[in-house]
């Protein structure tokens, strides 16, 4: 007695799952020469202990030509590819648009596409695999290719925004005047109470590069060592060689003089967001 089935007493067409001729098992795969004991029952796959099938007169053998049916339940091949290009391909899609993710986005997209073309290819050498996530893999994948370039253009607005920031070209600042009113007081009993001061600050900042300029200019109200306030001022457009003026106004509370400092100077904020005052 043979241990298996031959070509002519099987499935005629490629290896796959077919059900099990002998009904041990749901499943028994066939290698496309002969039926073997690797089995499944309901998903699950083993190793049937009494080895491959030995021919029994009862089988009915797959007519030539007939497509053999699809495995429920059965592991199918190129799913985890598949699988993997498509939760890789939409992480790409969702990253591409990204400001420097964008980078990591097109490497993704990259694999995606080759995961998924690989699935695709499993999928069809095995009738009755699903190809499905692989496609949606390879679409997710070259959606998210010309993506990517929308995120190198949003990268380097970024960048252009925050080195225009951070330089913010050559200039000359200085404080024109720097008011404060006369110290209004009042009393309750023997106490004496300071009440604030308004501040009055006028300066102005001279272009000197060759570019139309804007500034953002930080202001500290100071008596003595003691801080007593900040101030963030914009000055827009600035045109070279030209001199821009800039105005605070500000309340304090002490009795001593006040100095308005300048503390620094940067470009404009990045997408017209104001900068906080600095402490």
């Amino acid at each position: 007695m043979p241990d298996s089935v031959g070509p002519v007493n099987a499935p005629i067409g490629p290896a796959g799952w077919f059900p099990d001729p002998v009904s041990r098992y749901e499943y028994r795969y066939y290698n496309g020469t002969a039926w073997t004991a690797d089995v499944a029952t309901n998903g699950q796959r083993a190793i049937d202990p009494a080895g491959a099938p030995s021919w029994d007169p009862g089988w009915t053998a797959w007519a030539p030509g007939q497509a053999p049916p699809a495995v429920v339940g059965a592991k199918q091949p190129g799913r985890g590819m598949g699988i993997a290009a498509f939760v890789v391909g939409l992480i790409s899609l969702l990253g591409a648009w990204l400001p420097f993710v964008f980078a990591a986005a097109a490497i993704g997209a990259v694999i995606g596409l080759v995961l998924g073309i690989s699935a695709v290819r499993a999928a069809r050498r095995h009738p009755g695999a699903s190809a499905s996530y692989g496609t949606t893999g390879i679409i997710l994948s070259a959606i998210a290719i010309p993506m990517c370039v929308v995120g190198f253009g949003f990268t380097r607005t970024v960048l252009r925004e925050v080195n225009r920031y951070l330089d913010p070209g050559k200039h000359e600042v200085t404080v024109d005047r720097c008011d404060i009113e006369a110290a209004p007081s009042t009393s309750s009993g023997s106490v004496v109470v300071n009440l604030p001061r308004r501040i009055d600050l006028v300066g102005t900042i001279r272009n000197l590069d060759t570019t139309t300029r804007s500034y953002t200019v930080f202001v500290d109200y100071r008596d003595g060592s003691t801080m007593l306030d900040t101030d963030t001022i914009t000055v827009d457009d600035v045109a070279p060689g030209a001199s821009g003026r800039f105005e605070g106004t500000t309340f304090v509370t002490t009795g001593g003089a006040v100095q308005c400092i300048v503390t620094d100077v940067l470009g404009k904020t990045p997408f017209g967001q104001l900068n906080p005052p600095t402490p």
